[in-house]
């Protein structure tokens, strides 16, 4: 249907009703008027819930209706009537919302952090922290520092280098091992990163160079600091020929080493070398040896 611009004026209609004695009957049927001003337009971005603003609609800003999504942008303007305070909202898990009471825990503390820059915070049993004097973790490099007397847990892994000042004492100590199947000749690296103890199976198959290091990618020298010092063990059978490591090495460089006994190595037994490697200069190092063969 068109528009019909124009404008629509209804005449009164007088009418005269005469008695007599024939009865009139008068019916007035319901008249139906529909009247559109123009087509109804939304309001507001695409989805958007639209309202009824003072007899024109508008959208309601970021809260929309998509794809059976209601979204409501900013949470903090959310009113929803009902409830008491600290209750929540529910679901019966059938579609139905309601209110149920909820639980209060009162902060008794003023949560402001403690002591200086970088030091670990702790609870006083109150709500409020307290910190101490050198217990700090330096976010930027990493570094966590416990004064004291430190107690660690059961089955607590740790990846990474330990510093500790002070004496340590501990109950036990295991360390790694690294098994080789092949018999030692020529240069047999010994990754002082990845293990403790290397364990030959095999005979010895020639005297060998024993090149300690940190691992394939990373030196000894970078690993310790001067005036440290590092132990380990190796260990290899000989059959009838008594073969042994006859050059020690310290990331690829030649260390004359300082034998505890005659160096060499026993025929047909278990050779077990112990290595105490002292760094007492940038790339300078001094290796103890201590020998025994046995049957």
């Amino acid at each position: 249907m068109a528009e019909i611009n124009a404008n629509i004026v209804v005449e009164p209609i007088n009418l005269s009703v005469v008695e007599d004695t024939t009865n009139l009957g008068v019916t007035v049927e319901p008249t139906s008027l529909n009247l559109y001003t123009t087509v109804a337009v939304a309001a507001g971005a695409v989805g958007e819930i639209q309202y009824n603003d003072n007899g024109r609609i508008a959208g309601v800003p970021i809260t929309t209706f998509d794809g059976n999504n209601l979204t409501l942008g900013d949470v903090s303007n959310v009113k929803i009537g009902g409830g008491t305070n600290t209750y929540f909202l529910q679901t019966d898990g059938a579609g139905t919302i309601g209110w149920a009471p909820g639980t209060v825990t009162a902060n008794t503390g003023n949560g402001i952090a403690n002591g200086a820059v970088n030091q670990i915070q702790m609870t006083d049993g109150t709500g409020n922290f307290i910190s101490g004097p050198g217990f700090t973790f330096d976010n930027s490099s990493n570094v966590l520092n416990v004064p004291g007397n430190v107690y660690v847990a059961d089955s607590v892994g740790i990846v990474g280098n330990i510093s500790i000042t002070g004496t340590t004492s501990i109950q036990q100590a295991k360390e790694k091992i690294v098994v080789e199947v092949s018999g030692a000749n020529g240069t047999v690296n010994f990754d002082l990163l990845d293990s403790a103890i290397v364990l030959n199976i095999a005979n010895a198959i020639d005297n060998f160079t024993l090149n300690f290091r940190g691992n394939s990618n990373v030196a000894l020298d970078s690993v310790m600091s001067n005036n440290e010092s590092m132990t380990c063990s190796f260990i290899h059978p000989n059959g009838n020929t008594p073969y042994y490591a006859n050059v020690i090495q310290v990331d690829g460089n030649v260390v004359t080493p300082k034998w505890n006994n005659i160096p060499g190595g026993s025929s047909l037994s278990d050779n077990f070398y112990t290595f105490n490697i002292i760094k007492t200069a940038p790339a300078v190092f001094s290796v103890y040896v201590t020998n025994q063969g046995y049957e």
